[in-house]
């Protein structure tokens, strides 16, 4: 048995999603530039990249999503475009960075909870 209440989780799964696309937008505004790319944001010595932060955030975004669907038996196109737009959001501000390993891996992932939600 678990004393971790993940009810937590899911109420801030949207909220932090915003939030960490809006850390997204930061790094194409004031990001720190290594090696020729601009992924990195840096807090006095601490600096962090981002779309790390969007994986784990994209992921409670979809959870969230399909468990608050959990009623609907099939997913068609029409109900799809929400998630589609979830995925897409964070991979088109992180394709503006050189790598192009994150954009892919981050939309790639979940990419299967859309159609296996079960």
């Amino acid at each position: 048995m678990t004393t971790f209440d993940y009810h937590g989780l899911e109420r801030l799964a949207y909220p932090s999603y915003f939030f960490s696309l809006g850390l997204l937008l930061l790094v194409a505004l004031i990001g720190d530039v290594r090696s020729g790319s601009q992924r990195w944001l840096g807090f006095g010595g601490f600096s962090f990249q981002p779309s790390e932060l969007v994986k784990i955030t994209l992921i409670l975004s979809l959870a969230k999503f399909f468990n608050d669907r959990s009623h609907i038996n099939e997913f068609g196109l029409r109900e799809l475009w929400q998630p589609f737009l979830l995925i897409v959001a964070p991979a088109l501000l992180i394709v503006k960075q050189p790598d192009l390993a994150r954009p892919s891996s981050s939309s790639r992932f979940p990419s299967p909870y859309c159609f296996f939600p079960g």
